[in-house]
């Protein structure tokens, strides 16, 4: 079963300035997720990698350009 959407997408690094785009592996990776529980998405309008799902009980997962990949259950 999924229980997140990885969304790739652009950040500003805090520690050079510089744009860098961070895939949806990636975005998995940093919040250490299972791969197996993600569904993937390249960018926010790629509508169709989550085409028929029901996302309501689902997670969004997106690059944090301050780094602090955590879960909202892990910042209470």
């Amino acid at each position: 079963m999924k229980k997140y959407i990885a969304v790739g997408g652009h950040v500003t690094s805090r520690n050079d300035g510089q744009d860098h785009y961070i895939s949806p592996s990636q975005v998995c990776r940093c919040y250490k997720v299972p791969p197996s529980e993600c569904v993937f998405m390249n960018h926010a309008d790629d509508f169709m990698a989550v085409a028929g799902l029901d996302t309501s009980e689902m997670i969004w997962l997106h690059p944090d350009p301050t780094g602090e990949y955590l879960l909202a259950e892990e910042m209470s």
